[in-house]
């Protein structure tokens, strides 16, 4: 009866002594994992700002165009309307 407690205690000691070193290896492991995942959100913000930066750049490239396209339109109405002006006038 003694040496089955005896055994008993030493198997328990060695599951302990497991159980402390998958604790062990999880708080590493959860370390690792809380660096990796706030250099994950930093990229995460960096490619936000990137893609909003991006958007901007097309929106303004757009307008742009859009600018140049009324800007010829209105100097070729001014232009049919001058003409037709002079035109009257003679």
């Amino acid at each position: 009866m003694a040496a089955a407690r005896a055994s008993s205690r030493s198997m328990l000691a060695d599951l302990d002594a497991l159980g402390q070193g998958h604790l062990a290896t999880l708080a590493q492991a959860q370390s690792v994992f809380d660096a990796a995942r706030a250099e994950s959100i930093g990229l995460e913000k960096l490619e936000a700002r990137h893609s909003a930066a991006v958007a901007a750049a097309d929106l303004r490239a757009e307008q742009i165009v859009l600018d140049e396209i009324a800007s010829t339109r209105w100097h070729r109405d001014q232009a049919a309307h001058d003409t037709t002006d002079d035109g009257g006038a003679r």
